[in-house]
């Protein structure tokens, strides 16, 4: 098991050799203030607002999914984009029987819908990847590569 930077916790080294130019293409995206929420700070807390904000397998450790979202929608700048590199679910009609056996352990909280809570937390996803790592465990097979900012408003016609 290798530490994930970016991370409170430990993934399978399969994972962080398949992640591994995933993470390098989000860090070299980041523009301007960034801000890479990696579990050094307890409360995962940054001062102010970020014109990036990345979040690299981290939501597994994060006990409320929807207070850790709401701490990257408030770090976010107006104009700014959030990265996410994170495990997801299947959605779906495929998706459904596979979240009811996925349980949070020891924890590791898994079987969330991520795309999902930055919607619900009012962001757009501008970009959506999900792809599955072989050789894992299930729960941590299936990630989501994911950009999002602020609605904009569509300009006046």
């Amino acid at each position: 098991m290798a530490e994930v930077s970016g991370s409170r916790g430990f993934v399978p080294e399969p994972v962080m050799e398949t992640l591994a130019d995933r993470v390098a293409r989000i860090r070299s995206a980041a523009r301007g203030r960034v801000l890479e929420l990696n579990g050094s700070d307890p409360t995962g807390e940054g001062e102010g607002r970020y014109d990036t904000v990345i979040s690299l397998v981290r939501v597994p450790y994060e006990p409320d999914l929807d207070s850790y979202v709401a701490t990257m929608v408030r770090h976010l700048s107006p104009g700014g984009c959030l990265y996410l590199l994170e495990p997801t679910v299947r959605t779906g009609p495929l998706g459904r029987p596979s979240r009811r056996r996925v349980r949070s352990t020891a924890g590791v909280h898994v079987g969330r819908d991520v795309p999902r809570a930055l919607r619900n937390a009012g962001l757009f996803v501008t970009d959506l990847d999900r792809f599955v790592v072989p050789d894992v465990p299930r729960a941590l097979a299936l990630f989501v590569d994911a950009t999002a900012r602020f609605p904009t408003e569509a300009p006046p016609t």
